[in-house]
């Protein structure tokens, strides 16, 4: 099959199409998890349970059986504010970067990027971490856009020639 298509098939590399592309440069660092993301993480690890935090703080916490496990530590991974994401400050506040390793990484590496003149490009999976780290980047003072599955094609462009130029 491969054989009889191969005449129909036009195949090229993006350098042959592009030749003013810069070669990707792709860096993976690995962080910690917070306290905070250790608790929940060992607490669905080994009960299945998500322990809640309470919006007022008088109230025992409440506790939610976890059904699809994976996906819950990848929550919990993230950030602990995907858990209570309706209760999270409206502001942004120290406990948001606290409260994720990753957050924490990003915190203190931003500044250092901007001041070199480097772009960030991140990938999130879940669109309420796009929306939590949207109010981080606000309240730190960084310019961003954000593209998602919501994002229609004409305005995708528009943002991807932003962002390259």
């Amino acid at each position: 099959l491969h054989q009889v298509l191969r005449p129909f098939l036009l195949r090229r590399l993006k350098s042959d199409v592009e030749g003013e592309l810069k070669p990707k440069v792709e860096k993976v660092i690995k962080c910690n998890m917070s306290a905070c993301q250790w608790r929940l993480y060992s607490g669905i690890r080994e009960n299945g349970i998500v322990a809640l935090q309470p919006s007022d703080g008088t109230q025992p916490t409440k506790k939610k059986t976890a059904t699809n496990i994976m996906m819950e530590l990848r929550k919990a991974c993230n950030h602990p504010y995907l858990f209570w994401y309706d209760q999270r400050p409206e502001r942004f506040c120290s406990e948001m970067v606290r409260s994720s390793g990753k957050f924490e990484l990003l915190y203190r590496m931003f500044p250092k990027l901007r001041r070199t003149g480097h772009r960030v490009l991140v990938f999130c999976q879940m669109t309420k971490l796009m929306d939590i780290l949207g109010d981080f980047l606000k309240a730190c003072g960084h310019r961003y856009l954000r593209l998602d599955g919501s994002t229609d094609s004409q305005r995708r462009g528009e943002l991807i020639e932003i962002f390259n130029s």
